[in-house]
């Protein structure tokens, strides 16, 4: 985690400018000189932009285009992807003000969503819980951090089910959507949703800023029941299958998938035969044989 530089106050730094413009613009341009440092000195640090290294020079056309509301996230050549690392590696463990959140939020976004960079989750679920202690708004950054679409946001999460603090824990049996304590138990229990499911867990594109309780990651279970992962192009004999399927209530479907995806990975030529079968037939079986395995 990087600290401020007491070095970098806004005082320090005009005054080092004053005395030494060469001075100045060498620990700008330092390697302990962090993004907080540069947010923080904007009004001092413009003075000099023309003599900054090409990161810090860019970030500060970054800050400035998006207090100025200009659009930025498509702009590869001048932001480029070390920049917002710099800005992200050395910025995510603050949380200075509404417009300080805003800029992270928006290189977060481009980070994940122009860049594909997932390496950086770790961090960014680091950030929801930060800003959480804080009282700061987190829908932007939950929703970030989610249409990543990718599994690996859902198990770094869960890991916190077993904190000690409750008000942690609490939040991340919100943002999964699972109910129980912050015990071993629900977290084996998440775990094994999750090993179940993998390859037919999607994206619903639900958030909270239009919900109070969304469900943003779900199971397909249409694709589990014919163990295709989700988004796979289905054949017409899928394509039948599935409606038949669809016209089930949820608690059958929730049964008759479990047992189907079973059947796949234990018995490939049997479960070839059973999805055969009428849908009836599969539904009593399901009904003896799901229940007793």
């Amino acid at each position: 985690m990087h600290n401020i530089n007491r070095a970098c106050t806004t005082d320090n730094l005009l005054n080092l400018l004053n005395k030494s413009k060469d001075q100045a613009v060498k620990l700008i341009n330092s390697q302990g000189f962090n993004f907080p440092d540069l947010y923080v000195n904007i009004s001092v640090i413009d003075n000099v932009i023309d003599y900054l290294n090409d990161t810090v020079k860019h970030a500060v056309l970054f800050i400035h285009s998006v207090l100025n509301q200009e659009k930025t996230k498509k702009n590869k050549n001048l932001y480029e992807h070390a920049v917002f690392r710099w800005i992200f590696d050395t910025g995510f463990s603050f949380c200075i003000d509404d417009d300080y959140n805003e800029i992270l939020n928006i290189t977060v976004s481009s980070l994940i969503n122009t860049y594909k960079d997932i390496s950086i989750l770790p961090n960014v679920a680091n950030m929801i819980f930060i800003r959480y202690r804080q009282s700061a708004n987190t829908h932007d950054i939950v929703w970030a951090y989610f249409r990543t679409e990718s599994i690996l946001c859902l198990k770094i999460l869960s890991a916190r089910i077993l904190s000690k603090d409750d008000k942690e824990a609490s939040l991340v049996r919100k943002l999964l959507n699972i109910d129980g304590e912050n015990n071993k138990q629900t977290y084996y229990r998440y775990i094994k949703w999750i090993e179940e499911n993998e390859p037919f867990i999607y994206f619903t594109g639900e958030s909270y800023q239009y919900s109070s309780a969304p469900v943003i990651y779900k199971v397909d279970k249409d694709c589990k029941y014919i163990c295709k992962k989700h988004g796979s192009v289905l054949s017409i004999d899928e394509k039948k299958h599935v409606s038949e399927f669809k016209s089930l209530d949820e608690q059958q479907k929730d049964l008759l998938s479990s047992y189907s995806y079973k059947l796949f990975k234990t018995d490939r030529e049997y479960w070839r035969s059973f999805l055969g079968m009428p849908i009836d037939k599969q539904l009593s079986e399901s009904n003896v044989k799901g229940v007793l395995s």
